[in-house]
């Protein structure tokens, strides 16, 4: 938590909540395919309500759609498990090969 992160009211800045997002979909995908890269080519987040809280955690869920594009799902919940925000992130590995996959 760092005070020029925050917004005029005190809250988390939107915006660093979405490079939370974007950075917590690199991590799900890195789970399944370890050596990269990753481009994110669309992301849709739902603020759910504001943190004030001095550390927020982020659940990434990868899922395989087809050829080499995935969507992970992703919460952010404050330490006391609220929920801040919810996201969809697709994302594009150009040297996905499925014989790769971390199991």
């Amino acid at each position: 938590y760092r005070k020029e992160l925050t917004n005029p009211h005190g809250n988390l800045h939107g915006g660093a909540i979405i490079s939370i997002v974007d950075t917590a979909a690199v991590q799900g995908l890195r789970t399944i395919f370890p050596q990269g890269p990753y481009l994110t080519v669309d992301l849709h987040i739902r603020f759910k309500s504001p943190s004030r809280s001095s550390e927020i955690f982020a659940e990434a869920r990868p899922i395989h759609l087809k050829g080499k594009f995935f969507k992970t799902d992703i919460k952010i919940l404050d330490k006391e498990n609220k929920l801040i925000a919810e996201a969809e992130v697709k994302s594009f590995l150009p040297k996905w090969n499925e014989r790769q996959i971390v199991k």
